[in-house]
């Protein structure tokens, strides 16, 4: 893995912070409820390959 952004991820953390400077008041803080909803959504999941295929039978 390379230590340098492409384009295309630069000009995208550069959206985000203008965003970010201009609209501070639309960050919210990661709170432990937050973190809690996540893990109840994701439930048991331990580890996600992004490389394998999709299951038909998933919906």
């Amino acid at each position: 893995m390379t230590d340098e952004l492409s384009s295309e991820e630069s000009a995208f953390l550069d959206l985000i912070a203008k965003d970010v400077d201009q609209h501070p008041e639309r960050l919210i803080p990661f709170t432990q409820k937050i973190l809690d909803l996540f893990r109840e959504f994701i439930g048991g999941i331990d580890e996600l390959d992004l490389d394998a295929p999709f299951d038909p039978n998933d919906e």
